[in-house]
């Protein structure tokens, strides 16, 4: 029978500076020796059925990233078809480095997919005068306004292109030091973290540590 491990992970430490398809690599690696079966695609270069359904910036720490994957479960293995999931989960927590940890794991018949519909980004700034700074340029530029234009970068040779960001910025909230901005995620896109600072005139130096993607919501669908 055809499941969706559903497994809600932080990573953080030097492993934030892993790459999209090199976090892919691990959790590949660590399902293959955790002897998890997984389901692969068809044709000449079969690839595991893996995916982070929202990408990571190399060097943004994540508190509630999401990895699924397509397993096979042989009946004989289930119990009246409820799964030790805290079997799979602690097989699949022994592989996993130091910087990477499990949140939580779910098992759900067939093939489930996950649509992201918004996330949350914190950092904290270095004193009260940076954080005033940065509320008034929040409410200037960014609180209720439905357009926002900005120069995007689109490739390597630094070719860009103007598009609307406004829509996406649902929120601005401050506490003591800590700024967390609430982006909407669209088909169409949404906004990146570079550009969420450069809005709110912030930079490296300006902050104690650096950006976390600490919440994610997600829209579901299984088949």
């Amino acid at each position: 029978m055809r499941y969706t491990i559903a497994a809600k992970f932080r990573i953080g430490g030097n492993l934030r500076f892993l790459s999209h398809q090199e976090t892919a690599r691990l959790f590949h690696c660590a399902l293959v020796r955790s002897r998890i079966k997984l389901i692969y695609s068809q044709g000449f270069n079969p690839r595991p059925r893996i995916s982070l359904p929202l990408p990571r910036s190399v060097g943004l720490e994540g508190q509630a990233e999401l990895m699924c994957a397509l397993i096979e479960i042989d009946r004989e293995n289930e119990i009246e078809d409820n799964v030790d999931i805290q079997q799979i989960r602690s097989r699949l927590e022994r592989q996993l480095p130091q910087g990477c940890r499990l949140v939580s794991l779910e098992l759900i018949k067939g093939k489930a997919r996950f649509h992201p519909a918004a996330a949350v980004y914190e950092f904290e700034l270095t004193g009260p005068a940076l954080l005033e700074k940065t509320r008034l340029e929040a409410e200037s530029r960014c609180i209720g306004n439905e357009h926002l234009f900005i120069e995007r970068r689109i490739d390597e040779k630094g070719n860009t292109r103007v598009v609307d960001i406004g829509g996406y910025i649902k929120s601005v909230e401050f506490d003591s030091l800590k700024v967390a901005v609430t982006c909407g995620i669209e088909p169409s896109g949404t906004i990146r973290v570079d550009e969420i600072l450069k809005l709110l005139g912030v930079d490296e130096s300006m902050m104690l540590s650096g950006v976390k993607r600490t919440c994610i919501k997600w829209r579901t669908a299984v088949s």
